[in-house]
C-alpha cells in the first residue's frame, strides 16, 4: 500500500513542522532533509493495512483542519511554520481521544525517521554501530503477521 503525492506532501508538512531543522543549533538538518517519501513507502509494504491506512487518515484530516484553524485555503505544506504548527496544536488539544493519537502517531512515525537521521550529529563516535539487516521495517513485523500477509495475497 502506498500515498498518494498528495499524502506525502501534507506529510512532508506536518514532518516538517513538528522536526525542522536549526541552522545555528548542532543538529543543522530537519526531518524534511530526509527522504519522507521513500521512509512512507517503506511504512506502507510492511505495517498492517489497517495502522497504515490510519496514518493515511491522520494526514488527511490535518489537510482539512488546516482550512477551519489556519483559515486558508493554502494546501497545509504551503502554510507557513508557525501556521502548520497552529493546526497540529489545535489538533492535539482536542477534545476527541482519537484525534490526539492521529497527532501522537505523526509524531512517532517523524521521529523514528528523524531519530536516524540526526543518531551521528547527537552523539558523534560514540554511537553503536547500527545493524542494519536488524532495523529494516520488514524485520520489525512479527513472523505469524509477515506469513498472513503472503498468505492474503
Amino acid at each position: 500500500m502506498s500515498m498518494t503525492k498528495t499524502e506525502k506532501r501534507i506529510a512532508r508538512g506536518v514532518y516538517d513542522a513538528m522536526y525542522p531543522g536549526d541552522p545555528d543549533g548542532r543538529v543543522k538538518v530537519g526531518v524534511a532533509d530526509g527522504d519522507i517519501e521513500g521512509f512512507l513507502d517503506d511504512l506502507g509494504e510492511s505495517w498492517e493495512w489497517l495502522a497504515f491506512t490510519t496514518l493515511r487518515v491522520s494526514f488527511i484530516v490535518v489537510a482539512i483542519a488546516s482550512v477551519f484553524v489556519a483559515r486558508s485555503l493554502r494546501r497545509f505544506d504551503t502554510l507557513p511554520r508557525e501556521r502548520r504548527l497552529k493546526v497540529l496544536e489545535a489538533l492535539y488539544t482536542a477534545d476527541l481521544y482519537f484525534v490526539r493519537q492521529l497527532v501522537t502517531m505523526q509524531k512517532a512515525t517523524a521521529g523514528f525517521l528523524y531519530g536516524a537521521m540526526i543518531r551521528e550529529s547527537i552523539a558523534p563516535g560514540r554511537a553503536p554501530e547500527v545493524d542494519h539487516a536488524f532495523v529494516q521495517w520488514k524485520k520489525l513485523v512479527p513472523k505469524h503477521r509477515d506469513e498472513r500477509s503472503k498468505e492474503a495475497a
